[in-house]
């Protein structure tokens, strides 16, 4: 495969298929002259920069993250791409099992639950005749925020540090979710 040379092209650094096969057939070159026709008229309507603008050298904007000193921009740029990042040990060992632990009081204790909390729960566990409340039966707890306990989550300094990455300095919690991992 050969580079376009000509420094007319506005294709230069594209791949000239003229040279992928001897054999590559009449209808296929035409076809890949007329594309080539096209981009060079399209190129040619598109008027260059003056001389004198200089090239921005800064870095894209991202949308979704701001700028807190918390999170690295590397850490931005993955979050803006995948949607999703991981801070390890953001939370402590203790405080994740006292959240586990009042998670499975929630479950087993359905009178423990504050009347605004609302508890999802797996329907082909509940067929398979798994008792309701067990921490298996259940896979989420939302609106938590009348518990102590697993809105204290929210609260916590370091996760409020991170969310203010996303939110800036006014955060308002308007839903709350726990999700049941299997392991």
């Amino acid at each position: 495969m050969h580079e376009f040379e000509d420094a007319r092209s506005p294709c230069k650094g594209w791949t000239d298929i003229r040279h992928f096969s001897p054999s590559l057939s009449l209808p296929l070159l035409q076809k890949h002259a007329r594309t080539m026709q096209r981009v060079q008229s399209i190129s040619s309507q598109i008027s260059a920069p003056p001389a004198h603008a200089a090239l921005s050298l800064q870095p894209r904007k991202l949308q979704y993250t701001l700028e807190t000193n918390v999170l690295t921009r590397e850490q931005r740029e993955f979050y803006e791409e995948n949607g999703y990042i991981i801070i390890p040990r953001l939370v402590t060992e203790e405080h994740i099992d006292e959240y586990a632990a009042r998670f499975k009081e929630l479950c087993e204790n359905p009178k423990e639950r504050p009347s605004t909390m609302t508890v999802m729960r797996d329907v082909a566990l509940a067929k398979a005749g798994v008792n309701n409340n067990s921490e298996m039966f259940i896979t989420k707890v939302q609106d938590f925020q009348d518990d102590p306990a697993l809105f204290a989550f929210c609260q916590d300094p370091n996760v409020l540090k991170y969310v203010e990455a996303w939110t800036g300095p006014r955060i308002v919690a308007t839903h709350t979710m726990v999700r049941a991992l299997k392991k």
